[in-house]
């Protein structure tokens, strides 16, 4: 009975609509009571601020490429309310459930597990960024995967997209474009030359956007012997346990531990089956991009990016896929039942952190940015002046303040210009008391309203704390400190 459950494949497309109505209205809930923080202003900033030809000369600092903020820089640049840009995130994901409930081949109570994972729950579709972009498209993969012959062109396009969402999805993306040509040298099919150049031009063009240039620092260090100094069995074993602290709900070194272990003697069993049943050849390219996605994002996770919970999303995404087409492709009972077993093992676990978040942001402040805008919306007279550290913090701030308040000027202290963006560098200095006069100078003669936005205490003359959540115990997703002054 249990496995009828699990097995039976019921497709209901009235059941399909509800869950995915379900699904957008809980999570509007949530998108109307969340605050956006430093990472979700940045790409929004970038997308209103510069034109193309500017936003491809600092992808190298971002460490992403170009989709995201392509994607959203129309609603950006016509005005959309910065208030309401997680709409963008939900819509998006709400049509990557209903394509989950509608052509997965898992039964119901699978695919809405699937939903209750960190692929869907709470981040993707509530916080602002890349990751739902990611989401959707590999669900699109998924369900294209077995058209591909058919569909070569649209395939092609897919892969191209992904490779410009994100460096963790390098490897998904990459197995697949090993996948194809292998398809292409057995099957000697034309049809697949036109993805395949597609998924490598692609692959070409981040790299392009992402290779450092000079007088454009990056936020990490991107060096060889910076990446291989971290190249140690410490590192490794601190990245993998950091990552399952933060990603996966695990308060215990020993519970981790056994995480893997499970993980590992499911990937052991699910090869036993696949040899045995002499189903390696029918399987090598979904084995090859388990291995390159697998590979790659904890590598970057490791070597590269400081582990947070949203990456998990991308890895179950990778789990997900490469379970469905094992799931889809193969009869034997077995075979199936290990690959739900992985599917619902990571929904599992990856529910107990995605619920945990979504709770939180619904009590408490993500992020104290639209607090401290609020401040200055509401006090600064017609025509003021907010003199603005140039740190990611504050990208959030001036987001929410431009949104209702144009008129505001926002100087950026450190570039010496109105604000325009968050420059990210390992070598980021913060604004000086120098900068802060330098400032002050300039508006001395205005007669207009003039404010500080910093990160740090500071002395100067003529002025009086506004506002700071130093020791505000809301602030609980990043070290957001802000201290705003008025000028006297």
């Amino acid at each position: 009975m249990l496995n009828n459950i699990l097995l039976e494949k019921k497709s209901n497309k009235k059941i399909n609509i509800i869950i995915t109505i379900v699904y957008f209205l809980i999570h509007l809930y949530v998108v109307l009571n969340h605050e956006h923080w430093a990472d979700e202003a940045q790409a929004y900033v970038l997308a209103k601020n510069l034109n193309i030809f500017e936003l491809f000369n600092i992808l190298c600092t971002e460490g992403h490429p170009c989709l995201w903020f392509l994607y959203i820089m129309p609603f950006a640049k016509l005005g959309f309310n910065y208030n309401y840009f997680s709409l963008i995130s939900l819509i998006t994901m709400t049509i990557a459930v209903y394509l989950l409930l509608s052509y997965s081949p898992f039964s119901l109570l699978v695919n809405i597990a699937i939903l209750f994972s960190s692929l869907f729950l709470f981040y993707n579709p509530v916080v602002f960024r890349s990751y739902c972009l990611i989401a959707l498209l590999i669900i699109l993969i998924s369900v294209f995967y077995k058209h591909r012959f058919n569909k070569p062109v649209v395939y092609g396009v897919l892969l191209f997209l992904l490779f410009q969402t994100h460096v963790l999805s390098f490897g998904l993306a990459i197995g697949l474009t090993i996948g194809l040509l292998l398809d292409y040298l057995n099957s000697k099919n034309k049809k697949l030359l036109t993805p395949l150049l597609l998924s490598i031009t692609s692959f070409i063009l981040a790299i392009l956007e992402l290779y450092p240039r000079e007088g454009h620092a990056s936020g990490v260090d991107q060096s060889v012997s910076g990446i291989l100094s971290k190249l140690n069995i410490d590192n490794i074993i601190k990245g993998l346990s950091y990552f399952s602290l933060t990603s996966w709900g695990l308060a215990n070194k020993s519970i981790v531990l056994v995480l893997y272990v499970i993980f590992i003697c499911l990937i052991v069993l699910l090869f036993v089956f696949v040899f045995r049943n002499k189903t390696i050849k029918n399987n090598l390219n979904i084995i090859i991009t388990a291995i390159c996605g697998f590979g790659v994002f904890f590598g970057v996770v490791i070597l590269v990016y400081v582990p947070h919970a949203q990456m998990s999303s991308i890895l179950v995404g990778i789990i997900v896929f490469v379970m469905w087409q094992i799931y889809d492709s193969n009869k034997e009972l077995n075979i199936k039942l290990v690959s739900l077993s992985f599917i619902l093992l990571t929904s599992l676990l990856t529910f107990i952190p995605s619920q945990s978040s979504l709770r939180l942001d619904i009590r408490a402040k993500y992020s104290e940015s639209k607090d401290v805008a609020n401040l200055v919306i509401n006090d600064i007279k017609y025509d003021g002046v907010l003199l603005m550290e140039n740190s990611v913090y504050n990208s959030s701030v001036y987001s929410y303040i431009q949104a209702s308040r144009k008129d505001v000027d926002i100087y950026d202290l450190q570039n010496k210009e109105l604000y325009k963006f968050h420059r990210w560098g390992t070598n980021y200095v913060s604004a000086t008391i120098d900068d802060i006069n330098n400032g002050l100078n300039i508006y001395s003669n205005s007669n207009k309203d003039i404010y500080i936005l910093v990160n740090s205490k500071i002395d100067i003359d003529n002025h009086e704390l506004v506002y700071t959540n130093e020791n505000n115990n809301n602030n609980r997703m990043w070290n957001e400190i802000y201290y705003l002054y008025r000028v006297r």
